[in-house]
């Protein structure tokens, strides 16, 4: 026929985790984008460890979405926000939180105990 298959080689891309700070794009004005960089939890709670050490004070608005986050990364992101509560943009979409229960319950306790 007209059409022939040809194998696809797929990479795999691990966690984000083990990349030096210096890697990772710097925040532009208040807004800290790190979308679609599949981070992972560990890359998320490194980020989250970051932005609690004072790092960046002038973010309000931080994008994570299409990271690959559960549950691990989720509890990162609330306590996170318990030392951060200026931050009043937080982009999650394309994440596993509601994998499993846990994570939205992460999400829903720290934005429940904010308002």
């Amino acid at each position: 026929g007209l059409l022939r298959w040809h194998p696809i080689h797929v990479m795999e891309v691990g966690p984000l985790a083990a990349m030096p700070w210096d890697s990772l794009p710097e925040p532009s004005g208040s807004t800290w984008e790190l979308k679609d960089l599949f981070l992972g939890d560990e890359g998320c709670i490194s980020v989250c460890e970051k932005l609690q050490s004072g790092a960046y004070p002038s973010v309000t608005a931080l994008d994570l979405k299409g990271n690959s986050i559960h549950a691990r990364g989720a509890a990162a992101i609330a306590r996170m926000m318990q030392t951060r509560p200026h931050i009043c943009m937080l982009k999650l979409e394309w994440n596993r939180l509601g994998l499993m229960d846990e994570g939205v319950r992460h999400i829903a306790s720290m934005i429940e105990s904010s308002a």
